[in-house]
């Protein structure tokens, strides 16, 4: 971690307050960032993604000026580098690369709600987890991601319906 630092260009006490400072924040956010990544590509990779986004986010985090919180601003990295990742690898992207065969009806939960998630657009999945898993009100989501609050109510009833829509065509009822 030396030989980082010091490619930085930073002596002692300023390589050990950036290094601590970077620390502190990884720690606050490294499990809502793994968790929102993990329900993106509902696969293994969400470690590498992980891994990159921190890697990222250190390598200009001497540049971070606190305009936003640490935690919008590592978000924002993790998009970018899950968006990217779910353009490279377009099976993780579409519901029908995932299907089995159609007379293979005995899915697991979990692999519905994969599945179901999968179905969704990249942009209506990211508001869906927000919004359902991470339990963000609409103005949260709006600010966290830039969008309008309109858009983002649009998305959550847009990705709300698609996966409800999904799950009712393969056997599961809210009853």
């Amino acid at each position: 971690m030396q030989k980082v630092l010091s490619v930085l260009g930073l002596s002692g006490k300023d390589q050990e307050s950036l290094l601590e400072s970077f620390q502190k924040h990884y720690i606050e956010t490294e499990g809502f960032i793994r968790s929102y990544i993990y329900w993106m590509v509902r696969s293994e990779v969400a470690n590498d993604l992980v891994q990159e986004t921190y890697l990222k986010g250190w390598k200009s985090f001497e540049r971070f000026q606190n305009n936003s919180s640490f935690k919008t601003w590592i978000y924002k990295i993790a998009t970018n580098v899950t968006y990217d990742f779910l353009k490279k690898n377009k099976q993780f992207k579409t519901f029908e690369d995932t299907m089995k065969s159609p007379e293979d009806n005995q899915y697991e939960y979990r692999d519905m709600i994969s599945r179901g998630l999968l179905l969704l657009t990249v942009k209506e999945r990211e508001v869906f987890i927000l919004f359902f898993k991470f339990e963000y009100t609409v103005p949260e989501i709006s600010k966290l991601i830039e969008i309008p609050e309109g858009t983002a109510k649009s998305r959550i009833h847009s990705g709300r319906d698609k996966f409800v829509n999904f799950l009712n065509k393969n056997g599961i009822k809210n009853e």
